[in-house]
């Protein structure tokens, strides 16, 4: 039967055959002497109803006069283990006011707590929460939350905080079609916002006249009203409304989207986890299941799964490269070598030849003589040598991937040297004779290079399971696995809340 902090969706139900003696036994058992059975405790407290978990603890100190089963608990296990196993022998009240005590401490307020809490809690519990408060604190919550908050945002969260809004169940359809009109006249239609009028309406009309309330705000402004609110809005005010707005439209998938948010990026949000998962578990968890699968298509499960035991993976790459480098160097050497020998002989010869009686006989002789001499010499070179060379590497990754590559570069490269000289030497000898020399010098240099590069890539995927700093390692209950995994960077290992969560 449905109570005031159960519901008929929630995942955790009455054991049956419950015998709170016998499990505060248990728990003692577990955590008496060195070291502590972490799997007994998970097995009784995630097995049993919030009131029966009150008898247990009554029954603990029946067990073991002079302590408590909170107390035993806080100092036999550590971090967020210990905050979810607290959470779940805390009465729901006590545990929803010790949450806000937490958001208001210290430097800042964490609005956002405030605002799941008062937005998804009905008059009834706030009731309890604020007879909680006073008990745990001897001061009135209002008057804490007026402290630590201010503006428009305090004036809604102290409306909420009061436990004021209507809880009548028929609805009125001309009250809603005139409260959208209002919301319409008070936000789009007028130049900024009147945040007084979404105020007064969103946090005291009931449920349900607020669901057709949506309906008649669409219709007036072609918008729907998260929108506009988003639009016209802006820091922790607008959060709030629109969480009211999702909260009217359903609960279970407004807190659906606080888990998504808790787990997603770098970090999880321990405490955002710990507070739905331990405060929805009997009322509708169930139904948060149901609509985390339809917005993000993987289940709760699998998701809280893989962000506190993250699986880490050691990877091997290894890579053998065998390169071939085929260099061709083709010279081109032309020698010309021409040699010009011209000798000019310039020979006189007079021969007078005197006869008696008179005769004078003259001779006369010119001789020119020009010799040419031309040497041309060409020298064709061609180089080819073979490099090959081996590299092995070795290379430790964090990857999950198999890959088989064959890579293959060939590199053409040519080069063309063109080299001229010329040389010329002119000799002057005596009698008249003329050496010249000339030298012409043409190189040509075509260099050829081909890389050939065949690696063969081989990844090697080995699980290596992280250490968990308990001497108790915790089981994992978790069979399946999640479609769409962040890894948690995180490099400490987290306690098993998961097998907590399984049984939610």
């Amino acid at each position: 039967m449905a109570t005031l902090w159960t519901g008929e969706r929630g995942s955790i139900k009455p054991k049956a055959d419950f015998n709170a003696k016998d499990d505060a036994v248990a728990l003692r058992k577990a955590m008496k002497g060195l070291g502590t059975n972490e799997k007994t405790l998970i097995d009784v407290l995630t097995q049993r109803s919030s009131g029966q978990r009150q008898l247990i603890c009554k029954a603990y100190q029946e067990e073991a006069p002079g302590k408590t089963l909170v107390e035993d608990l806080e100092g036999d296990t550590h971090g967020h283990f210990e905050d979810l196993l607290v959470a779940l022998v805390t009465p729901p009240a006590i545990y929803d006011c010790q949450e806000i005590t937490k958001a208001m401490k210290g430097v800042g307020t964490k609005d956002s707590v405030l605002i799941e809490i008062f937005a998804t809690r009905s008059n009834k519990q706030m009731k309890e929460i604020s007879d909680a408060y006073i008990k745990q604190t001897e001061k009135k919550l209002t008057l804490d939350l007026k402290k630590e908050t201010s503006g428009e945002f305090a004036k809604a969260i102290l409306i909420l905080a009061e436990g004021k809004r209507d809880e009548n169940t028929h609805v009125d359809a001309a009250k809603a079609k005139e409260d959208a009109k209002t919301l319409y006249n008070a936000g789009e239609k007028k130049w900024g916002t009147d945040e007084s009028k979404f105020i007064d309406i969103l946090c005291q009309r009931s449920i349900p006249q607020l669901r057709q309330t949506l309906v008649e705000y669409k219709t007036i402004s072609g918008k729907s009203l998260q929108e506009s609110i988003e639009g016209e809005m802006s820091g922790d005010l607008e959060e709030l409304l629109v969480a009211i707005v999702k909260c009217v439209k359903n609960v279970p998938a407004y807190l659906a989207e606080r888990l998504h948010q808790g787990m997603k990026g770098g970090g999880t949000d321990e405490c955002t986890l710990n507070r739905i998962m331990v405060s929805r578990s009997e009322i509708d968890m169930l139904d948060i299941r149901a609509e985390f699968k339809k917005l993000y298509s993987y289940s709760l499960h699998s998701a809280i799964e893989v962000r506190l035991h993250p699986l880490t993976f050691t990877l091997t790459l290894t890579l053998n490269l065998t390169p071939t480098l085929a260099l061709t160097l083709t010279l081109n050497f032309t020698l010309t070598l021409t040699l010009a020998l011209t000798l000019t002989l310039n020979l006189t010869l007079t021969f007078t030849l005197t006869l008696t009686p008179t005769l004078a006989l003259t001779l006369t002789l010119n001789l020119t003589l020009t010799f040419t001499l031309a040497l041309t010499l060409t020298l064709n070179l061609t180089l080819t040598p073979t490099l090959a060379v081996t590299l092995t590497l070795t290379l430790t990754l964090a990857l999950t991937l198999t890959l088989n590559l064959t890579l293959t570069l060939t590199l053409a490269l040519t080069l063309t040297l063109t080299l001229t000289l010329a040389l010329s030497l002119i000799l002057t000898l005596t009698p008249t004779l003329t050496l010249t020399f000339a030298l012409t010098l043409t190189l040509t240099l075509t260099l050829t290079l081909t890389l050939t590069l065949t690696p063969t890539l081989t990844l090697t995927l080995t699980q290596t399971p992280t250490p968990h700093p308990n001497p108790h390692p915790h089981p994992s209950p978790y069979p399946y696995p999640h479609p769409n995994p962040h890894p948690n960077p995180n490099p400490y290992p987290k306690p098993d809340r998961d097998k907590v969560f399984s049984h939610y």
